[in-house]
C-alpha cells in the first residue's frame, strides 16, 4: 500500500472527538508547590481601552493520527504549523462583560503551514502578505475565558486557522474567587480540556498548569482513542496591572489507539507596552465581521472543502479514469496520485458514474477493478458508496471466476456505511452462489453492520446483527465457524466476548486464534480473561494471536500480572515469545510484570540469539529507567 499523507495546520483539522478521556500528569504541581503553604490569587483581566501590549511569539504544533489497516485510503492525518514573530494585543474596553482584545500579527520571521503534502506559505514574504497587517477581535471575560474570535469575512483561511491557533495557544483561566488551586474547562490547541491550575510558592502571579483531561480532542478521528497519556507544563507570569507578561507551553498528548501523537510548544514574552489609537474591526459594518468559537476557525464543511480543493489540485476526471482503466499486473501509480484522486471525487459526486464505466468495461483488468472500489471507498459518501454497489451488481464484478469475494470485501472498509449498503451486503449472503463465496458475504456484513451501528444514533441494523450474532450457533463445519467468528469480531458488539466463551476450549486450533483475534474491538474485563486463557494455549499461533490482541487492550496491573502467570508457566508455547517481547514492550513502566515476562523469554531462547538479544534490551530499558 502506498503511503498517502493528508496535513492541515493547527485548527484546520479533518475530525473532533467527542469522549472525556483521561490523561496521566506528567509534571508535578511544580516549585515546591505540592508540600508548600501556596498563596492565594484573585487575578482579573483587565486592559485599559486604547492600551497596546507587544510580543514577541513562538508556536510549533504537530499532530499525526494513524489509521492502520485500511488500503488504499490515507495513512496518516498530520498537521504542522510553525510560526516565529511579534503580536501585538490592541484593548478596545469593555461591551457589558467582554474585555475586547485586537490581535495582530506585527512582524513574521517564520512562518511554516503544511497543507496536504505542500507549504501554505512558500516563503516568509507570503507569510508576512497573508498574515500581517491583519486583525482579529478576541472577545474574553475578566477570568480570561475566550468567548468569541471575529475576523473579517474575507480574510484568507490560512490567517483564520493561525490566528485561532495562536489564541488557543495562550488562553488562560483565572479562579472564579481568590484561591492557590483551581480547575478549569477550557478551550485549548488540542480540544477542550479540563485544566488543573496552582499558583507558586513565590508569587500569587506565576501559576503552573497542567492537564487532567481532554473533553474533546480535536486530531483523534470518530472520538474513539485508548491508552491516552499527557506530559505537559505551561508556566504563567502575569502582570499586576491585568495582562500577561509570559507564557510557556509545552505539550505532549499520545493515544494507542488509534496511533496519534499531538505537540504543541508556545511561547509568549512581553516586550513593549504603549497606546493605540482607532477603533480597527470595530468599525466594520454589520455583516462584515464573521465571530466564530474558538476551534471554530471554519465550519467543518468549508475545511473539508478546502482541503480538497488544494490536495485535488489540477487533476482532471479523464486523467483519474484513464489511469485508473490503464492498470494492469506490474503497472504503478505514483505516491499521491490516490490522495488528489479522492479529493477530486469528493468535490464532484456527479462523476462517481464514470468509475462505475470503467469497472464495467470489458477490457478492465482486475486490479483495475479493485482500485475503482478502493477510490470509491476511500471518498465514503453516499454517491460514492451508491456507485460501489452498482458496480458490485453489475456482471463485470464475477468477470474473473472467485473475484466477486475479493471486490465485495472492499465494503468491509467503509467507515461509515449507509443503510443501504448494509443491506446490499445482507443481500450478498442470500444470494451466494457457493460456501466461499457466502463467508466472504458474511464477513463483510459483520463489519458494515458493526461500523453502521457505532456511527449512527438508531438501532436500524439491529436486525443484521441479530444475524451475525446467531451465525455461530448455526454453524457446523470448521470452517463456517471460523467465518462466523470473524464476522462477530468485524461486528464488534459488546455481546462478542460472550457468545465466543463457550468456544475458546474448541479442539480446533485455528478456531481457537481467530477468536483471539475477533475478540479485538470489545475492550472489557470479561475479554481480558479470555485472552488471558488463550494467551496460556499450547499452540503457538494460539497464544500469539492473543497477545498480539492484549497488546490493544487497556491493562492494568491486576491484568498484566495474570497475563505473566500465562507466559512465565513452564508449558508455554516458547513460538509465541515474539509476541511476549511486544506486549512487554508497551507496559515497561510496570517494571516487576515486565521484567518477569522477559526473564522467562531469555531462560527458553537460549538458542535463539535475536530474540533473547531483543529481551536482553528491553529488560536494559528497564533498569536504566528509559
Amino acid at each position: 500500500m502506498k503511503k498517502q499523507t493528508l496535513i492541515a495546520a493547527g485548527v484546520v483539522l479533518l475530525g473532533a472527538a467527542a469522549a472525556t478521556w483521561s490523561l496521566r500528569r506528567g509534571m508535578v504541581d511544580g516549585a515546591g508547590a505540592t508540600n508548600a503553604a501556596l498563596p492565594a490569587t484573585s487575578f482579573r483581566f483587565a486592559i485599559p481601552a486604547g492600551t497596546r501590549i507587544d510580543y514577541d511569539v513562538r508556536l510549533g504544533t504537530e499532530q499525526r493520527v494513524v489509521q492502520a489497516g485500511v488500503p488504499g485510503a490515507p495513512d496518516a492525518t498530520e498537521a504542522q504549523l510553525h510560526l516565529d514573530g511579534g503580536l501585538a494585543l490592541r484593548s478596545y474596553g469593555r461591551e457589558g462583560d467582554r474585555l475586547r482584545v485586537g490581535v495582530v500579527f506585527t512582524r513574521i520571521d517564520h512562518a511554516s503551514l503544511r497543507v496536504l503534502g505542500a507549504d501554505a506559505l512558500a516563503s516568509v514574504d507570503a507569510a508576512r502578505a497573508m498574515l500581517t497587517d491583519r486583525e482579529a477581535i478576541v472577545e474574553m471575560n475578566d477570568r480570561g475565558e475566550v468567548q468569541s474570535i471575529g475576523v473579517r469575512r474575507d480574510d484568507p483561511d490560512t490567517f483564520k486557522s493561525v490566528v485561532h491557533a495562536v489564541v488557543q495557544a495562550f488562553a488562560v483561566t483565572a479562579p472564579r474567587e481568590a484561591a492557590s488551586r483551581w480547575t478549569a474547562e477550557e478551550r485549548a490547541m488540542l480540544g477542550r480540556a479540563r485544566s488543573r491550575y496552582v499558583t507558586m510558592a513565590s508569587d500569587p502571579l506565576r501559576w503552573e498548569r497542567t492537564r487532567e483531561a481532554y473533553v474533546t480532542l480535536a486530531s483523534a478521528p470518530q472520538g474513539k482513542a485508548e491508552g491516552v497519556t499527557a506530559l505537559d507544563k505551561t508556566t504563567v507570569h502575569l502582570a499586576p496591572e491585568g495582562h500577561l507578561l509570559a507564557l510557556d507551553t509545552h505539550e505532549e498528548v499520545t493515544a494507542k489507539t488509534p496511533s496519534m501523537r499531538a505537540v504543541v510548544d508556545f511561547a509568549l514574552t512581553r516586550t513593549a507596552t504603549g497606546t493605540f489609537e482607532g477603533k480597527g474591526l470595530l468599525a466594520l459594518a454589520p455583516g462584515e465581521l464573521e465571530k466564530r468559537e474558538p476551534g471554530q476557525a471554519l465550519s467543518p464543511a468549508d475545511v473539508r472543502r478546502r482541503l480538497f480543493e488544494q490536495a485535488a489540485g489540477e487533476i482532471r476526471l479523464d486523467e483519474i479514469t484513464s489511469r485508473v482503466a490503464a492498470l494492469g499486473g506490474s503497472s504503478a501509480i505514483e505516491d499521491g496520485w490516490m490522495t488528489r484522486a479522492v479529493a477530486y471525487l469528493s468535490l464532484h459526486p456527479d462523476d462517481m458514474p464514470a468509475l462505475v464505466r470503467v469497472f464495467e468495461a470489458r477490457e478492465t483488468s482486475p486490479r483495475a477493478r479493485g482500485y475503482v472500489l478502493d477510490l470509491l471507498r476511500s471518498v465514503g459518501t453516499k454517491e460514492a458508496q451508491a456507485a460501489m454497489r452498482t458496480a458490485l451488481a453489475s456482471p463485470a464484478a464475477r468477470a474473473v471466476p472467485g473475484e466477486y469475494p475479493v471486490l465485495l470485501q472492499k465494503l468491509s472498509l467503509l467507515q461509515r456505511p449507509e443503510l443501504e449498503t448494509v443491506r446490499f451486503v445482507e443481500g450478498a449472503v442470500d444470494g451466494a452462489r457457493d460456501e466461499h463465496e457466502r463467508r466472504a458475504a458474511l464477513f463483510a456484513l459483520g463489519s458494515t453492520a458493526g461500523a453502521r451501528q457505532r456511527s449512527s444514533a438508531g438501532h436500524d441494523v439491529d436486525a443484521q446483527i441479530a444475524r451475525v450474532t446467531n451465525e455461530l450457533a448455526r454453524a457446523t463445519s470448521e470452517e463456517d465457524k471460523k467465518a462466523a467468528v470473524a464476522a462477530l469480531g468485524n461486528a464488534g458488539t459488546k455481546d462478542v466476548p460472550r457468545l465466543l466463551a463457550p468456544h475458546v476450549k474448541d479442539a480446533s486450533a485455528p478456531l481457537r486464534s481467530e477468536i483471539a483475534t475477533a475478540l479485538r474491538k470489545v475492550k472489557t474485563p470479561e475479554t481480558r480473561g479470555l485472552l488471558t486463557t488463550l494467551a496460556a494455549d499450547r499452540d503457538a499461533t494460539v497464544s500469539q494471536a492473543a497477545l498480539r490482541t492484549l497488546e490493544d487492550q487497556p491493562l492494568a496491573r491486576e491484568d498484566l500480572s495474570r497475563v505473566a502467570d500465562a507466559v512465565t508457566a513452564p508449558a508455554f508455547a516458547r513460538g509465541a515469545d515474539g509476541a511476549v517481547l511486544g506486549l512487554a514492550s508497551r507496559h515497561l513502566d510496570e517494571r516487576e510484570v515486565a521484567e518477569r515476562m522477559l526473564r522467562a523469554v531469555v531462560a527458553r531462547n537460549g538458542d535463539t540469539p535475536k530474540v533473547q538479544a531483543r529481551a536482553r534490551q528491553l529488560l536494559a530499558q528497564i533498569a536504566g529507567g528509559t
